[in-house]
């Protein structure tokens, strides 16, 4: 009977010692999470198929921009966040196709998202397609059942990611010490613009995001063509009703080979990145140094880390 009694009493010391282990784990967890510096974390993953980042702003905002093909993009959001949260904030469409928006169905059946974020137009408006791809109407279809808020943007438009933080580390702070993570959509133009599309060039959002003196541009896999047109409309202001104005950006993010036939002249001399992130071969533009080019087909993904001031990138 003595026996029992100590090997049941060493049982229950193992179990609570185990118990105030996780528990202080979870505590000291969840303390260096609500203490995260004003950062603004941008992760560009390596799906085996598609395309997806995630942003995560200075008060913790997470916004997804496309999803890929399939659940994996699951497992690349689980490394990042905290394993107790189920919250986005923002979903961001950039292309209505199977590549973009497929992982994004699994996505709104694991989290809570507060608001999708589409292209104003699509093929089908512009009657350069007579359907639109079914995994596309069964992702509004779910965002439709969920409740989720929609906004549609176009060119000229203007979102703001963040803006609920306060930090005494950055200059260009506002008197109250306020700052914002910004988004300003380039592309695609209104069908009412003098932009041709076609099923090649088509629209697809363009975006540059901004935090203090610090940007990155996603290109995402847009033709030269586009590229062009973007340089012209932000430099003259002709379909764009608030001018986005300078395109110069740290980071230029495409998704496609980094080549002068694939980006020319024009775009990379309106952005003067001081990097590069792609995801193709053959090698980039000689004009980036190789030390600041990033394959991520080779090296795999990258993460973008930027305090207002400067720009670090570095692999995942």
């Amino acid at each position: 009977m003595y026996k029992i009694r100590q090997k049941t009493l060493k049982k229950v010391m193992t179990v609570s010692a185990i118990t105030v282990a996780v528990a202080s784990g979870l505590t000291g967890y969840v303390w260096y999470e609500n203490q995260r510096p004003p950062l603004l974390e941008i992760y560009i993953f390596t799906l085996k198929s598609g395309q997806a980042i995630f942003l995560r702003t200075p008060s913790d905002k997470r916004i997804l921009i496309d999803g890929g093909t399939n659940s994996e993009i699951i497992r690349q959001i689980s490394s990042i966040l905290p394993f107790y949260t189920r919250r986005i904030d923002k979903i961001i469409v950039t292309k209505p196709d199977s590549r973009h928006v497929s992982g994004l169905i699994d996505v709104l059946g694991r989290y809570s998202v507060e608001e999708a974020i589409l292209p104003a137009i699509n093929l089908e408006d512009l009657s350069l397609s007579t359907t639109t791809d079914q995994v596309y109407k069964t992702f509004t279809s779910l965002i439709e059942n969920n409740s989720v808020p929609v906004k549609k943007v176009i060119a000229g438009d203007s979102l703001v990611l963040d803006s609920g933080f306060i930090t005494d580390k950055i200059k260009y702070s506002s008197p109250s010490g306020t700052s914002s993570v910004g988004m300003d959509i380039l592309f695609p133009m209104s069908a009412s613009s003098t932009f041709v599309y076609s099923r090649a060039s088509g629209p697809e959002l363009v975006t540059r995001i901004s935090y203090g003196s610090t940007s990155v541009l996603l290109a995402g896999s847009v033709t030269p063509k586009i590229q062009k047109y973007i340089v012209k409309s932000s430099g003259a202001g002709m379909d764009i009703q608030n001018d986005v104005g300078d395109l110069k950006s740290d980071i230029l993010v495409i998704y496609q080979n980094a080549t002068s036939s694939n980006i020319p002249a024009i775009f990379m001399g309106a952005v003067k990145p001081t990097y590069i992130v792609y995801s193709k071969k053959p090698d980039p533009l000689a004009r980036i140094p190789e030390e600041n080019r990033f394959n991520i087909r080779d090296t795999g993904g990258v993460k973008i880390v930027s305090d207002g001031r400067d720009m670090k990138i570095s692999r995942l």
